[in-house]
């Protein structure tokens, strides 16, 4: 009678171990499958601010550009002007105001790609695309920046005020074009 007992006994330990394992294997699935879900959600989260961050850049940047193009233009007015040797008008002195007030400079935004890099790039799972971002914000951003920010050529209103400062003159009102140049 006691090894028949000790059998049963032995038989129902042995099933108990095997529903805790399983029991252990199926909490660890579900874990991992949780952890899963909330990696994707955030690298998600980061490549959508990401996308925002360079759709913000190139709205900024096209707004530089339109800013530019009329400024050109503004520069086109007045340097005909000069030229042509035109009585003072209160238009081209307004828009030389409006060339020597406007200054230019590139800011790119990059919070979610540093908030990527301060949790590890390796969220951003697709490698490819992960090497494209770090080039983006690592080596282009930089060096578009340090172009349009620190290059002399797009430094317009001080080479504006170089190259043509000897016909403007300063007043209370502002600027105007001095009729002795």
């Amino acid at each position: 009678l006691m090894e028949n007992k000790t059998r049963k006994y032995f038989k129902y330990a042995i099933g108990e171990i095997l529903l805790v394992v399983i029991g252990i294997l199926i909490a660890l699935q579900i874990n991992n499958w949780n952890e899963s879900r909330k990696k994707n959600i955030a690298e998600i989260d980061i490549l959508i601010g990401i996308r925002n961050d360079i759709i913000r850049d190139t709205k900024d940047i096209n707004y530089n550009i339109r800013g530019y193009r009329e400024i050109l233009e503004y520069d086109s007015l007045v340097l005909n002007h000069l030229i042509q040797k035109k009585d003072n008008n209160k238009n081209c002195t307004q828009y030389l105001n409006k060339i020597l007030k406007t200054g230019w400079s590139v800011v790119l935004h990059d919070s979610y790609f540093q908030e990527a890099k301060e949790r590890g790039l390796s969220i951003i799972s697709n490698k490819h695309l992960r090497n494209n971002i770090s080039k983006l914000y690592g080596f282009e951003y930089p060096a578009f920046k340090s172009i349009v920010n620190s290059n002399d050529r797009y430094k317009h209103t001080e080479l504006l005020k170089y190259k043509l400062g000897n016909y403007f003159a300063y007043d209370s009102t502002g600027i105007f074009i001095d009729e002795l140049s």
